[in-house]
């Protein structure tokens, strides 16, 4: 019964696997900033901070507005990693930097407030953790950004807060109790202050409303297409109508540029002043609780690049669904799957399926003499690197449960959660008499990827090619995750090595900036007014297209920057896609999402499903460089515009062009044979007995030999003399030579010869085949 021996190990050489699923960010300097322009858009708000009856002062209670409505004072509290294990969003990250603390909080409305009420804008955040005793450790880095993929309503917007912090310092602060965070911000909202004043000399104070031409360069005088609205607080012009595109200085409208206004007796109604409050955003005593004790197992995450044992296993629960098991992993935003199958890997170096061969002759003790022969001494040692692979289908099934289920922006899926695993070979292996090294059983393996070492007979190798190129070789991988002892958790994975049917996650993405757009060329500017008056003596006439200043306005200083617009929002993102093998790759689909985050955040907020054109290509095999080729992602249409700083993208029903055999025969070449010889003895008679020749041979003093294995191979020479008419030569074996049927102990080769003589040598003889270790030559001609 022909026999094998396996084992298993750590993986030795580097593989081509790539992660599951690629995520490609733009580049710092072309990411945008969320915090800037969620900053933007609050200080519009700033600008008209809602009118209201009296000043807020807590987050508990509302307070009533002056047009009926009831504003509010946003509540911070830490937000959630993930919803279904409502593990806090808190987490000590480790770098080359030393470890950064990051929080994330939500700002949202307190319970307390009635329904239907809106929040009063705040900005200027400031957190600090306080613990116990001691000083306050002020966070350095804390960003007001937009609320996301919220399906909570009650979720207006989030902060993002990070400092650097000293672990031995502040882990016992968080775990051991009594720690709180402190969160206070400027709240804005107007209110009424007393009797109004005449108007103002020199012009009445307007605020416009409406859209608003953004500049890149400064300008002291900003023009407006329109002013549709006019402040309420300026009782002293009613029924008034604005002259056509008035110049504005220090947001005031001369009056000469109102036109039809009736002035009035002021009334003695109060005005309504901005007003700003520092306030602490905290529900729970004016602060929020930073006690995160790892004896809870959704805190035990927070711990988990900082500490040897962050806390005893497990730190989340698997959760069974339809497309299979996943669970939190200690990172935010990453969950741990379990793998559809382990297959073969791709070698980095060689581009080619992880495949060696290597010929390991038999074990001898010392001194020992025997006659050797290759079937039942050597082995053919065959390594395959294994490594775990997740039908992308079903991955991004799962990934959209999960996103629905944790409600987390773009879940990150990796294999992981495995405590430990075993593999063991098929029955169909066993019965053709394999067995693991050492052991009478499975044998302990690394869940994430190992090497399986297979040390074969002859005859057990042609059935292990056969299984390569057809239904492929099995074995199975038992795995014990990570769970509770009282509820262990097990997984049974099998293991399909085909050489035609690899891990197929070998692409690599790059996310390339798109080039800005330009503006469409503005519309002409209307005629002057025929009614306006004409620029006073010394004053510099209007420029084409400018509309000349009112009557009383002075005129624009002489070289004042002419403002210039912004660019245009970017055109749809590319995709640069990059096949390395020697293949040719077809993809099936290709999903993709548009994540909403920039250079600065760990984590996306937000994620939009973006239509990939193409979404079903071939990529041809590399030669020099990878082959190429550029997807266009435009995102789905929504109602709220994005701003997205990278692209997460999965490619599914890969199929990649691979002729087993020829890498089969790619593995003999890579493979080595050791040092398997054959000794032949090569030997000539007449040279040895020069009375044996006949005359026409006389002249002949020796011989040149030729042999080698097959008609592949590289010959070996042999000069045999009168001198020295016999040799001994060593023929080695390669891999491709054994594989096809050579026996170094009984060898069979070919070999030709040819006579030297004093007038030159003569020609070669035809190949012939000879089996044996002895080889009798004769001058040619005899």
């Amino acid at each position: 019964m022909p026999s094998a021996q396996f084992t298993a190990m750590a993986i030795a050489a580097p593989t081509l696997q790539l992660r599951p699923q690629i995520v490609t960010q733009l580049t710092r300097a072309t990411a945008l900033n969320l915090s800037m322009l969620r900053g933007i858009t609050i200080a519009g708000l700033v600008e008209n901070a809602p009118r209201v009856t009296s000043a807020p002062s807590i987050v508990s209670a509302g307070v009533a507005g002056a047009d009926g409505k009831t504003y509010f004072v946003p509540q911070a509290r830490v937000a959630e990693r993930s919803k279904a294990t409502r593990a806090p969003n808190v987490f000590f990250a480790a770098g080359s930097d030393g470890v950064t603390l990051r929080v994330w909080f939500d700002l949202v409305q307190h319970p307390s407030v009635a329904t239907g009420a809106e929040p009063l804008p705040v900005d200027n955040y400031s957190v600090s953790l306080v613990p116990p005793s001691g000083d306050e450790i002020r966070f350095e880095r804390c960003d007001d950004l937009p609320r996301g993929d919220q399906d909570d309503p009650a979720v207006l917007s989030r902060l993002y807060c990070e400092t650097s912090v000293n672990p031995n310092i502040v882990v016992p602060i968080l775990q051991n109790g009594g720690a709180r965070f402190r969160i206070e911000g400027d709240v804005h909202y107007t209110v009424q202050e007393g009797a109004s004043a005449d108007s103002p000399a020199g012009g009445i104070r307007v605020s416009p409303a409406g859209p608003l031409r953004v500049f890149d360069t400064p300008a002291r005088a900003i023009r407006l297409p329109d002013i549709p609205l006019m402040m309420a607080a300026a009782p002293v012009v009613r029924d008034h109508r604005v002259a056509a595109r008035p110049r504005i200085r220090d947001h005031r409208i001369l009056d000469a540029a109102v036109v039809d206004a009736i002035a009035t007796t002021p009334t003695g109604e109060p005005t309504w002043a901005s007003k700003t409050a520092r306030l602490k955003l905290g529900a729970d005593n004016y602060s929020v609780d930073a006690s995160f004790p790892p004896s809870i197992m959704s805190n035990r995450a927070i711990y988990s690049q900082v500490t040897s044992g962050f806390g005893s296993e497990p730190w989340s629960e698997w959760v069974d669904s339809p497309n299979g098991l996943f669970m939190d992993s200690p990172l935010p935003d990453q969950f741990y799957v379990v793998p559809d199958e382990y297959r073969l890997a791709f070698d980095q170096e060689t581009k080619q399926p992880a495949m060696m061969v290597l010929l390991v002759p038999p074990k001898r003790a010392e001194g020992e003499v025997a006659p050797t022969s290759f079937g039942a001494d050597y082995k053919l040692r065959t390594r395959f690197s294994v490594v775990p692979w997740i039908d992308p289908a079903r991955r991004e099934r799962l990934r959209a449960e999960i996103a629905r289920h944790a409600r987390v922006a773009y879940p990150d899926l990796l294999v992981g959660g495995i405590r430990e695993a075993t593999c063991e070979l098929s029955t169909v292996l066993h019965e053709l008499g394999s067995s693991i090294v050492g052991t009478e059983g499975a044998t302990s393996v690394d869940g994430l990827g190992f090497d399986l070492v297979l040390d074969c007979t002859s005859e057990f190798y042609n059935t292990l090619t056969h299984l390569l190129v057809t239904e492929g070789v099995e074995a199975q991988v038992k795995a014990t995750l990570v769970s509770d002892a009282e509820h262990p958790r097990t997984a049974t994975v099998p293991v399909k090595l085909r050489l035609d049917r690899p891990a197929t996650d070998v692409l690599s993405a790059t996310l390339i900036p798109p080039a800005p757009t330009a503006l469409p060329a503005p519309p002409a500017e209307p005629a002057p007014d025929a009614g306006a008056p004409a620029p006073a003596e010394g004053e510099p006439a209007p420029a084409e297209g400018e509309p000349a200043p009112a009557e009383g306005e002075p005129a624009p200083a002489e070289g004042e920057p002419v403002p210039e617009p912004m660019p245009a929002p970017p055109g749809p993102s590319v995709l640069r896609v990059s096949n390395p093998l020697p293949y040719a790759v077809t993809v099936a689909r290709t999903v993709a999402s548009l994540l909403e985050r920039d250079a600065d955040l760990p984590s996306p907020i937000g994620a939009v499903a973006a239509e990939a054109e193409p979404s079903s290509f071939t990529l041809p095999a590399a030669t020099d460089a990878p082959s190429t080729l550029d997807i266009v992602l435009t995102a789905a249409a929504s109602d709220q515009p994005r701003i997205f700083g990278s692209v997460g993208v999965s490619f599914e029903g890969i199929a990649i062009d691979i002729d087993p055999q020829k890498v089969l025969a790619k593995a003999y070449d890579t493979g080595t044979s050791g040092s398997v010889s054959s000794s032949v003895e090569v030997r000539s008679y007449q040279l040895e007995h020069p009375e044996t020749r006949p005359p026409a041979l006389a002249d002949v003093f020796g011989l040149e030999v030729e042999i080698r294995r097959s008609a592949d191979a590289k010959p070996v020479t042999v000069f045999l003399t009168t001198d020295q008419p016999k040799l001994d030569v060593q023929v080695s074996f390669s891999l491709s030579d054994i594989v096809a049927g050579a026996r170094p102990e009984q060898p069979t080769f070919e070999w030709r010869r040819r006579n030297m003589s004093g007038s030159g040598n003569g020609e070669w003889s035809e190949w012939a085949t000879i089996t044996g270790r002895q080889l009798f030559v004769s001058p040619t001609g005899m």
